[in-house]
């Protein structure tokens, strides 16, 4: 009796042990989303798996975020915001088949900056400005540096042309700003400082004017 007892309680132990054996891995993502060096809230962070998305989340009020992803796929990250450019990021999270049920972590930075309104996105923003895979030589993840390099100076282009567009339409706003509030200062008429006879015309023609304002 006591032999099958032992007999049942090594075998329990030993198939608790191989599934724990066989816990998938995954890949931590963490970082911040940030727009002028601060923390961007409510930017949306879309998970693409191949074609399919498999996940939809926002920035935290600090623009912080934090998701994981399975081993063994492709995935694109669309960051976005309205106002702001849009960046995606591809991600393969291939690794050799003895770290299957290992967890890794990657940290990093986004800065979406901002686009002006009522224009297109241009061309150069379109490609994923990085790429992360597994490292053989760090064992670890890491991104592609040519390519990362490349792309940021395609971008600090591209960020650059678009905070002149931007500053331009935000001059001309306070510009508009400006003369919506002169015009009611020039309708204004001191009477004070006009003949009598013109004081008189001005008058009439005001209270003319109130009373059809007061019918309408």
């Amino acid at each position: 009796m006591q032999l099958r007892l032992w007999i049942i309680s090594l075998f329990t132990l030993f198939l608790s042990g191989n599934a724990f054996a066989q816990q998938p891995g995954y890949l931590e993502l963490l970082g911040n989303v940030q727009q002028d060096g601060k923390g961007l809230e409510g930017a949306e962070i879309k998970v693409m798996k191949g074609t399919e998305v498999s996940d939809n989340l926002m920035s935290s009020a600090c623009g912080k975020f934090i998701f994981n992803l399975d081993l063994g796929h492709s995935y694109t990250i669309v960051f976005s915001k309205n106002g702001s450019i849009t960046k995606t990021v591809l991600i393969d999270t291939k690794v050799p088949e003895q770290y299957n049920s290992q967890i890794f972590s990657f940290k990093f930075k986004m800065d979406l900056f901002k686009a002006p309104e009522g224009q297109e996105p241009p061309k150069e923003a379109a490609p994923p400005v990085a790429k992360l895979s597994y490292s053989d030589a760090y064992e670890d993840f890491d991104y592609d540096p040519e390519y990362s390099k490349s792309r940021k100076v395609e971008m600090d282009v591209v960020k650059q042309k678009m905070a002149t567009e931007v500053a331009k339409q935000e001059a001309a706003k306070k510009l508009a700003m400006e003369r919506r509030r002169r015009i009611p200062l020039l309708q204004h008429v001191n009477c004070n400082l006009l003949p009598i006879k013109h004081v008189r015309i001005l008058c009439r023609r005001k209270e003319k004017s109130s009373a059809w304002k007061h019918w309408n």
